[in-house]
């Protein structure tokens, strides 16, 4: 019985889904985007069907609080690649980008 109360869980979990968007972001070591990304090296445009971010095609994003760091960055939400002005919302607060 303990097994089935297990499996029933796990398809209730599955079932919902994740908690957000499925995001990710990349830069060089100088804080610059990459021309050769290694991580993010997804095709699928805006509005594409997706199940994880490094499916989508990149797109550079820049700080706007004066810093001059820069980032690759991809996002997927509900089951589709965003725009790359979503993209670079969603992956902004990244202490490591703009402070």
């Amino acid at each position: 019985m303990r097994h089935v109360a297990v499996f029933g869980l796990a398809l209730f979990l599955a079932a919902c889904g994740s908690t957000g968007p499925s995001k990710a972001f990349e830069r060089t070591t100088a804080g610059l985007c990459p021309a050769s990304p290694q991580k993010l090296t997804g095709t699928k445009p805006e509005g594409a069907a997706c199940e994880d971010a490094l499916e989508c095609a990149p797109t550079c994003c820049s700080c706007s609080n004066g810093s001059t760091g820069q980032w690759l960055a991809v996002s997927c939400r509900d089951g589709k690649c965003t725009s790359g002005a979503v993209a670079c919302v969603d992956t902004k607060d990244d202490p490591v980008l703009c402070n």
